[in-house]
């Protein structure tokens, strides 16, 4: 099976090879670091460990755990970081905590002013639009270790485990903006008066530009199964998992006019028919 995404921007080439952190918890750091990196002239890995340090001696957290947003944004920006040469990343945290400290001259360091968003998908999106890389905090789930050719679709229904969470740097949008995940066909009624309704979930929606063709569409798809299947039609619901209204190419008066030209067509068909 090949599983094929469009995509509309693509900054991997920004970025060198995907780095290991091994099996301590600084995903963030690598995230963090990695992104700085990318957005500088040149190609340049920066010492996570020196961010995650940083980040975890203003926390006051132990470097057993992982780092907290704030502190690794604040550390970025007033701390900095030096080339990769400067504090090389550690395999394994040396036996005595004590001696976790940065080497006596790391040389120069590079600050990052970075700035917390809000979760909104289309900021996501807008930063990488304008060639921004984003460092995105998630939840997993199971799908998330069982990717096919490199990418992770959920289950219909599927939730995430607050306890597993991960820290990744987003590099890419994919094309088109919505992706309908699953559909089902089911018959409902009582005996004498069955009708076909259908329920379809998506996974992304934007509901100006998209979700009008996606209902007059998939409307026509339920006509067309029900009249060759010799059934009354019955009701049509959509599922978004994640919503957005997406104004930013529309204002309310475009709005309204399309409404109503469409309301118009309506009433030119049904009088025809």
């Amino acid at each position: 099976m090949t599983v094929t995404v469009e995509v509309d921007v693509d900054l991997r080439g920004e970025f060198g090879p995907i780095r290991d952190q091994g099996r301590r918890p600084t995903c963030l750091a690598f995230a963090a670091s990695d992104s700085h990196a990318g957005v500088r002239a040149g190609w340049e890995p920066l010492s996570c460990e020196f961010a995650f340090y940083q980040a975890q001696r203003r926390a006051g957290r132990s470097p057993a755990q992982g780092a907290e947003l704030g502190a690794m944004l604040e550390a970025l920006w007033v701390d900095g970081q030096p080339v990769e040469a400067g504090w090389r990343y550690l395999d394994a945290m040396p036996p005595d905590p004590a001696a976790w400290v940065p080497p006596a001259s790391v040389g120069e360091r590079f600050a990052r002013d970075g700035v917390a968003g809000d979760g909104d998908l289309g900021g996501v999106r807008s930063r990488l639009a304008a060639g921004c890389p984003v460092v995105v905090l998630t939840m997993l789930s199971r799908s998330f270790f069982m990717p096919v050719d490199g990418v992770v679709d959920a289950a219909p229904g599927e939730l995430p485990e607050p306890s597993q969470r991960h820290a990744l740097v987003a590099v890419g949008s994919p094309r088109g903006g919505h992706c309908m995940s699953f559909a089902s066909l089911k018959l409902t009624g009582p005996r004498g008066d069955r009708r076909l309704s259908m329920t379809v979930m998506y996974r992304n929606h934007f509901y100006v530009e998209k979700l009008l063709g996606n209902l007059i569409g998939l409307g026509r798809l339920l006509e067309f199964i029900a009249r060759e299947g010799k059934v009354a039609m019955g009701s049509l619901t959509i599922v978004s998992t994640h919503a957005e209204i997406d104004m930013d190419n529309w204002n309310r008066d475009e709005l309204k006019a399309m409404l109503a030209a469409c309301d118009q067509a309506s009433a030119q068909l049904a009088a025809a028919a």
